[in-house]
């Protein structure tokens, strides 16, 4: 992975402030923490992809649980439980019919349910699916409810299916407390949070139940966490730049993918920077109300409903440009073209073309005096995947550090959760 700071932006504030000791403490303290396997931290869910027992225990659960005619994994959880397993899943297979499907039940719908039910009838065998619920808390409302709806749906195909039932929560939860002896479970380390969690079993299990070639993703992430020295100057540049910014008016963090495989690896992005980092209160308890308002782009598609204000509306975004190193093309144009306004593409590659439109895009930022960084993955593969999903989980960590204020907790959406509940128990008396 190759991270370009363009050199007009890299003042001599930003780094100055890539030089702060108690910050470079805090990072060197998170290299000493990549072999805790006991997670005493909230930072020590940097282990989890050198963790080598935890990981075990996906690989022999999934051995037990597949067979041949395994077709769906019902996937139930929202938020951490399931965008990185998403992000992973549609990267690889957006658009195809892969020989295992992940089915996503991360919101309340009811058509979605009745979609459910009408495609219920394709499942002959109870061999041919797999439940994996997911809730770190084991007390997700909108999680323990799709479980019950989706149960209840296929009882009335299937008399007992417990065991094709798998739960990943944390260990004596409320959840992993009742359904001990009823199904197979999988833990999470208790300190860590479900927006850093997607190389513990909440991620690894289900991808490696779909056939995913999870060892890749991991030696990626593992790769960051082994070498976090080498990354050093790269984690500290990076959340200088954002913080100073972030200071200067620039509050939208726009994470701009170039290869619409990665949108939902955006949406991923979305949740690890709002969570972690909108907070009312910063670590003294003082009011901030701090954070960034990030969000995910398409090009070249957004190029033509947001592009015009990217460049020249409000100047309240930093732009994180996600690209490939290198793109291998099987696609061509005809050097005679169908219509000649296509004579001007003629006998290009479409990586060529794609290219072109991407450097396009730089400049018109360097012309508009724009911020934005440049993430380069070496490969459309899983190892850059799991490289890039590490690095920023660390760098959150160490934005929480610039910022002040707990990357690891959301009070703001406990009191909507504890309403919720308080509501249907009104309804019920």
């Amino acid at each position: 992975m190759q991270i370009n700071f363009p050199d007009k932006f890299l003042t001599q504030k930003i780094k100055s402030l890539s030089k702060n000791k108690e910050l470079l403490d805090y990072l060197g303290n998170l290299s000493g923490l990549a072999s805790d396997f006991e997670y005493s931290k909230h930072e020590s869910s940097i282990a989890l992809p050198l963790d080598k027992k935890l990981l075990k225990e996906s690989f022999e659960l999934t051995n037990k649980r597949s067979n041949k005619k395994l077709k769906y994994i019902f996937l139930i959880g929202i938020g951490g439980s399931n965008l990185g397993t998403k992000a992973v899943y549609d990267f690889l297979f957006l658009r195809s019919e892969p020989e295992v499907k992940i089915l996503f039940f991360d919101t309340l719908s009811e058509r979605y349910l009745l979609d459910f039910q009408e495609n219920l009838k394709q499942i002959k065998s109870k061999d041919e699916f797999e439940i994996v619920l997911v809730s770190k808390s084991g007390k997700t409302t909108e999680s323990l409810v799709n479980f019950e709806l989706l149960f209840s749906t296929l009882k009335t195909k299937f008399k007992d299916f417990s065991d094709r039932v798998v739960v990943i929560t944390d260990k004596n939860s409320p959840l992993d407390n009742e359904v001990k002896g009823k199904f197979d479970v999988l833990h999470i380390p208790k300190m860590v949070g479900g927006r850093f969690s997607v190389f513990s079993p909440v991620g690894i299990y289900p991808l490696l139940l779909a056939g995913v070639d999870v060892s890749s993703l991991i030696s990626g992430a593992a790769k960051i966490s082994k070498n976090i020295n080498d990354y050093f100057s790269y984690l500290m540049l990076y959340a200088s730049f954002l913080f100073n910014y972030k200071n200067s008016g620039f509050s939208i963090l726009n994470l701009f993918v170039f290869d619409p495989y990665l949108e939902t690896l955006g949406k991923w992005f979305i949740q690890l920077y709002a969570e972690s980092l909108g907070k009312k209160l910063d670590k003294s308890g003082k009011v901030v109300h701090e954070g960034f308002s990030p969000m995910v782009s398409v090009g070249t598609t957004d190029l033509h409903s947001l592009g015009q204000l990217f460049f020249e509306g409000p100047n309240d975004k930093i732009s994180i440009l996600l690209n490939y190193l290198k793109r291998k093309s099987k696609f061509k144009l005809n050097k005679k073209t169908v219509l000649s306004l296509s004579s001007d593409f003629s006998s290009f590659e479409l990586s060529e073309v794609s290219n072109a439109i991407y450097e396009g895009v730089k400049r018109n930022y360097q012309k508009e005096n724009l911020p934005f960084i440049e993430f380069l993955l070496d490969l459309p593969n899983l190892k850059s995947i799991g490289e890039f999903m590490q690095f920023h989980m660390i760098a959150v960590m160490l934005l929480g550090e610039f910022l002040n204020v707990n990357a690891f907790n959301q009070p703001g959406v406990e009191f909507y959760k504890k309403e919720s509940k308080k509501i249907l128990k009104e309804k019920r008396l």
